[in-house]
C-alpha cells in the first residue's frame, strides 16, 4: 500500500478583460498543498484543480471578464509532512533582499482592501 505524499503546486490562472487588448494579463500565481501518491497523481489533481479556476463574468462595464488556467510554474514533493512552520515553497534569486512592510503582507493587505472595487485597486 503506498503511502501519500505531499507536494506543492504553482498554478497560473490569466485575467483577461475585454477592453484591455494589448494590456499586459493580470496572472495569478496560487500556490496549492496536495495530498497524493506519487508525482503523476499530484499532477492529474494539480490540472484538475486549475481548471476548476476558470470563469467569466461581466465587470461593472459590461465588459467580459474571463479568468483562464494557463498551467503549472511549479510541482515539488514537500520533505515533510505540512504543520506550523513547515517550508511549502523556497527559491534563489541573486540581488538584494527586500522585505515587504507588514502592511502590504497579503493577509494585511487583502483585509484593508476588502470593500474595494477591482477597478479602483488597479488603477
Amino acid at each position: 500500500m503506498s503511502r501519500d505524499r505531499w507536494f506543492a503546486a504553482i498554478l497560473l490562472v490569466q485575467c483577461d478583460v475585454e477592453s484591455e487588448d494589448g494590456v499586459e494579463p493580470l496572472v495569478d500565481h496560487s500556490v496549492r498543498l496536495l495530498k497524493a501518491s506519487d508525482s503523476e497523481s499530484a499532477y492529474e489533481r494539480a490540472l484538475t484543480l486549475g481548471a476548476s479556476e476558470a470563469t467569466s463574468y461581466p465587470n461593472e462595464d459590461g465588459e467580459s471578464v474571463t479568468w483562464s488556467f494557463a498551467g503549472l510554474e511549479d510541482l515539488c514533493e514537500l520533505d515533510e509532512r505540512p504543520g506550523d512552520g513547515t517550508e511549502v515553497l523556497s527559491w534563489l534569486a541573486r540581488g538584494k533582499a527586500i522585505p515587504v512592510d507588514k502592511a502590504e503582507l497579503t493577509c494585511f493587505w487583502a483585509e484593508a482592501n476588502r470593500d474595494r472595487l477591482v477597478e479602483d485597486l488597479l488603477d
